[in-house]
């Protein structure tokens, strides 16, 4: 499901207005809106709000209309199937990245799979370092693994050493709740979420993404941007590009499904992934 996101619809711009004699359900997407029946809000689900209004009418359209609701919100799940993830995975089962600050190397980004059965395991090493005048200013390290059985995200542990503050996050499903225990966040979710390791191409239509480095959930949206010539290797592809928003901004390009770059700002700092 990480088909090409619709530009017909965005943040609190409606998607559909079903209308009956009865009464109106509005949708509209707004990943910081909760769901409104009548004057009661409930806690955001997915990416979905959703007002319904009932006129004076029997109790069977009212459940029609409940039931219209929840088949919403089945079909706005965005979970991945098995063959979905399988095809952000190259053939040499492995992307890695070289970071750059304008010309200079910073480091690598480097993501390995293993696929046993409809169980993938994905692991993540980053290693960079920023210089000045030939000496170390900043440091970061990463060390993520994470773990999917039929397209559903079920574990994840990682370990970061941002300049020397450290932090981490463990994350086990259990049913439809994610538990996540991180140094930024400590909770429950029960909506569709995909970790901020940014491989799978699944999560482009979703707008919950969970922090690899603290465990937050960063609330984004994600706009194609059309296809560019990409360097990757020692040759150039035609890969798609998607400019994500919100709580967090950068730009990523897939080749195909495959991850293939990436540009985001640290501080002034405007940093790319170009693919080895």
């Amino acid at each position: 499901s990480w088909a090409q996101p619709s530009t017909e619809s965005g943040p609190g711009r409606p998607l559909h207005l079903p209308r009956c004699d009865r009464g109106t359900v509005e949708l509209f997407r707004s990943p910081r809106h909760g769901v409104e029946l009548g004057t009661h809000t409930r806690r955001p689900v997915a990416a979905v709000g959703v007002r319904l209004y009932v006129g004076k009418g029997s109790l069977g359209t009212m459940i029609r209309l409940l039931a219209l609701i929840l088949f919403v919100f089945a079909s706005n799940a965005q979970a991945a199937t098995h063959e979905d993830l399988l095809a952000s995975i190259p053939p040499e089962k492995q992307i890695v990245f070289n970071a750059y600050n304008g010309r200079s190397l910073l480091g690598t980004h480097k993501l390995f799979f293993d696929v046993q059965g409809n169980t993938i395991k994905v692991r993540t090493e980053i290693d960079l370092k920023f210089k000045v005048l030939f000496v170390t200013a900043y440091t970061y390290e990463m060390r993520t693994e994470e773990t999917w059985t039929n397209g559903q995200f079920v574990s994840f542990t990682s370990s970061a050493d941002d300049n020397g503050e450290k932090e981490s996050v463990s994350m086990t499903r259990q049913g439809a709740v994610s538990r996540i225990n991180g140094s930024g966040f400590k909770g429950e979710v029960s909506e569709v979420l995909y970790p901020t390791s940014y491989w799978a191409y699944p999560a482009l239509k979703t707008t919950g993404w969970m922090s690899t480095q603290s465990g937050k959930i960063q609330r984004v949206a994600v706009k194609p941007r059309g296809t560019e010539s990409l360097k990757s290797g020692a040759a150039a592809v035609q890969a798609n590009r998607y400019d994500v928003s919100g709580d967090l901004n950068m730009s990523l390009w897939f080749n195909g499904r495959v991850w293939t770059g990436a540009r985001f700002k640290v501080s002034d700092n405007n940093i790319l992934y170009v693919r080895q």
